[in-house]
Parts: structure tokens; sequence; C-alpha cells
């Protein structure tokens, strides 16, 4: 009825979104204040997209390259994970929970990304020339974990050193990938 004022309602919620107000045009530009009506009026429900979080952390104490810039998202994002990189290991993917996620897509609500990595197991072989030789050494290595390298016994021979195929002298596995 002309001159009465009416009370408006919230709308229904829509995910990833957040309700504004009611505006009284389509370019949603000015916003309804309640007064009484003296003609007929359309109102628009306005919406704004909610910001949530992308937080990254990672399953071993030295942090890798992140190739991921983005820190935050809407639910109409679509954000395609890359992998971390990170010397001496394999990435196993981007976790939430136990969930493997590749692709940041249709959801709403801040996340904590866990960028799962595998220690590399690289194998170790004793030569003496061009002779395989067999030892009580470990046979791999990984970089989580400095093996050393014991000498070895050969019959009228002193034991040296152990050296790589450039010709460094090594006494352990500390520092060492591939």
């Amino acid at each position: 009825a002309k001159g009465q004022i009416f009370t408006l309602y919230t709308p229904r919620e829509i995910e990833g979104r957040h309700f504004e107000g009611w505006y009284t045009d389509e370019d949603l530009q000015h916003i309804y204040v309640t007064e009484p009506l003296l003609e007929n009026l359309t109102l628009s429900a306005k919406y704004s997209l909610i910001p949530y979080s992308i937080n990254y952390s990672y399953n071993t104490n030295i942090l890798p390259e992140n190739p991921n810039p983005e820190t935050s998202y809407t639910i109409e994002n679509t954000i395609l994970l890359k992998d971390a990189i990170k010397e001496g290991y394999t990435f196993l993917g981007w976790y939430i929970d136990n969930t493997k996620i590749e692709i940041i897509q249709g959801m709403h609500e801040d996340l904590r990304l866990i960028g799962r990595f595998e220690a590399i197991s690289y194998r170790i072989t004793y030569r003496d020339g061009q002779d395989i030789i067999d030892t009580t050494n470990p046979t791999t290595y990984a970089v989580e974990k400095t093996e050393r390298l014991l000498s070895v016994e050969k019959d009228g021979y002193d034991f040296v050193k152990w050296v790589d195929e450039l010709g460094n002298e090594i006494s352990s596995t500390e520092g060492r990938l591939g």
C-alpha cells in the first residue's frame, strides 16, 4: 500500500558470496534506504565474492621453492597448482589432510595446503679400480640421513680414501645429491 514501510528480508545465502544489501538500480550503485513507498519499486540483491586464503606448508624442515604465487582465491577462481621443487626430493603433491589436491576450483573456505615430499634414495657403488667390490658400507643414501663411509681391507694394501667419480675425496654422504 502506498506510503507503507516494508521490512525487507535477507535473501538466501549463496556459497562463496556475501550479501551486501538491496539496491534500487540494475547497476547496483544505489542502495535502498527504508522509506515509505510512493510508487512501484524493483529491488536487486547485491552480492560480493568472499576472498579465502591459501596457506602453504611442507612436511619437511627445509623450505622448497614454491612456484604458486596465489595466496587467496574466490569461489569463481580456478587455480592449477604447480609442483614445489626441492633438491634431493620427489614432490608427491599438495594435500588437504589426506586428500591430494591438484586444482582449486569451486571451493569456498580458507585452505592450508601441505606439500609432501619424499627423499630420493641414491645408490652407492664401490669400486677398486674398475672392479665392483663388496663392502659393509651402505649401498644407498638419501639427503635426510648422512652415511659415514668406512674403510675396506684388501690383502697387501693399505686403504687410503674413498673418492667420487670426479676424484674428490669423500668420507660420508653429507651434502651429496645423486
